[in-house]
């Protein structure tokens, strides 16, 4: 009688494919490729998926940086343009730098980071600069 209660016990019993500890399938999840896995792992690979989205969301606001500051040449009332176009880029930037943890998850995007945000900040200034040095300042 013991060892029906154990097989029992041991057939609702399965293990996490990314951990291999034992688990009770009643409380997995199914991770991205359809494989059981234990809630510890799925936290896991829920906090992860998390960081790389924000990682990769950095490189936006630079490129959306340098393209309102090339067009802040063009178009720029009352310099409303290039001041966007320096806070997007500063902000891409500061983020770059008090999170070094995401230059491994970003790659390639960390550079192009750096010069779309430095490039967007030039080009937001020449339209200023243009103006200062037509009054002379």
């Amino acid at each position: 009688m013991a060892v029906v209660g154990l097989m029992r016990y041991a057939a609702r019993m399965s293990t996490c494919f990314k951990c291999g500890q034992p688990m009770d399938p009643a409380s997995a999840t199914y991770d991205a490729n359809g494989e059981l896995v234990c809630a510890r792992c799925s936290t896991l690979e829920q906090i992860d998926a998390g960081d790389q989205r924000a990682a990769m969301s950095i490189l936006g606001p630079a490129a959306g940086g340098a393209l309102l500051g090339g067009v802040s040449i063009c178009i720029n009332p009352m310099l409303v343009c290039s001041v966007l176009a320096v806070l997007s880029c500063v902000g891409a930037l500061v983020t770059l730098l008090r999170h070094p943890e995401y230059h491994a998850r970003m790659g390639w995007r960390v550079p192009a980071t750096w010069a779309f945000a430095i490039v967007g900040i030039l080009l937001a200034l020449v339209r200023p600069l243009l103006f200062a040095l037509f009054l002379g300042l």
